[in-house]
């Protein structure tokens, strides 16, 4: 698993996202506060194969704040973006 948070928030560390060779989705509530916009541009960046999906109505917690939505976005993005 590969972590990246603000106290790494450096052009080598997130070099280390070029490194992901398989599908990745980062997944966001409309307003999370935990992932950082910066991150947020890193992914973006430097995954190849990303996708990214803000979820409206919620934080962080997407998979307890909005159950639902988030359990049906993950397969429909995933089928529809990252093949």
């Amino acid at each position: 698993m590969l972590v990246i948070n603000d106290s790494y928030a450096n052009e080598n560390h997130f070099q280390k996202l070029k490194q992901l060779t398989v599908p990745a989705l980062l997944m966001l509530g409309e307003y999370d506060v935990v992932c950082s916009p910066k991150q947020q541009e890193a992914f973006t960046n430097y995954v190849q194969k990303g996708k990214t999906i803000t979820l409206p109505n919620c934080g962080h917690t997407l998979h307890s704040e909005v159950p639902l939505l988030y359990n049906c976005s993950k397969p429909l993005e995933i089928r529809a973006n990252l093949h």
